[in-house]
């Protein structure tokens, strides 16, 4: 099945995706991410540092765990950001799932704002919705641990991809699913922090806005791919990290036990003229 979208909706997606990916903003394309690439994944867990900032209306700041396809047409996001545009405003935190089959060509949205992501009715946590705590770099750190499953089991299985979520270490529930005409398989992972500024001149803080190798720095751990039954498979060796603009923005190296950090650059950052 592939979901299509009006004109209207079409234009509001546009601008989104390059709030989520950096699409043409002031310093190019801006993501920092431990990527791996297979040629089937089933799944995938993390749990990452949720942040909070005070942006303007054509800034974001986020991270997230992306599932695509080699080409990179077709893929999915599932993670936190903090886009002003996308929510009439507001200045808070929000859990957000994202798709396109076709690279933001004629298909794909944020959250339910087209038909294609399907929420479980026992969901608690709903895409779109404020997450209210958030981390302090000098104080505590508010979490959500992520857990991406293809439904693979021995019986009734749909092949569709489960999304589990759960706040500050809490057990990840099932918040719902993407069907699996929007991704047969698939071969690439990223757990990826990201910025964009479609006017500004200010550098939009990613993760903490504190560079790796700071104890304040933001970070995504217990990092694993995960078989067809759900088990942890450690991998970390095998993620390559890739960043557009390592001298502002970059990751550590994935850790044997799964975690890395990522982010930079402060709230006061300013592009030089």
């Amino acid at each position: 099945m592939v979901f299509r979208m009006d004109n209207f909706n079409l234009s509001i997606v546009v601008l989104c995706s390059l709030l989520l990916t950096g699409g043409d903003i002031v310093g190019g394309r801006i993501y920092a991410a431990n990527q791996i690439r297979s040629r089937n994944t089933t799944g995938s867990k993390s749990t990452i540092e949720v942040d909070g900032f005070t942006l303007d209306v054509t800034e974001n700041s986020g991270a997230a765990l992306i599932l695509k396809n080699r080409q990179g047409f077709n893929y999915f996001s599932v993670g936190w950001h903090a886009p002003p545009g996308l929510y009439n405003g507001d200045l808070g935190t929000h859990f957000f799932v994202f798709w396109t089959w076709d690279r933001y060509g004629k298909t794909g949205c944020f959250n339910l704002d087209c038909p294609g992501f399907v929420v479980d009715k026992g969901a608690t946590i709903l895409p779109g919705s404020r997450l209210q705590l958030v981390s302090h770099p000098y104080g505590v750190k508010r979490t959500i641990t992520l857990r991406v499953l293809k439904d693979k089991g021995m019986y009734n299985a749909t092949g569709d991809w489960l999304i589990h979520g759960g706040l500050d270490y809490a057990k990840p529930h099932l918040i719902g699913s993407f069907p699996k005409s929007l991704l047969e398989k698939a071969t690439e992972i990223q757990l990826s922090g990201f910025v964009s500024s479609l006017k500004s001149r200010r550098l939009v803080p990613m993760g903490s806005g504190v560079r790796p190798g700071n104890p304040q720095a933001a970070s995504f751990r217990s990092c694993y791919l995960l078989d067809q039954n759900g088990q942890r498979i450690r991998s970390s060796q095998h993620f390559v990290p890739y960043m557009t603009d390592e001298k502002i923005y970059s990751l550590s190296p994935m850790s044997p036990v799964g975690a890395f950090s990522y982010g930079g650059p402060d709230m006061n950052g300013m592009l030089s003229e």
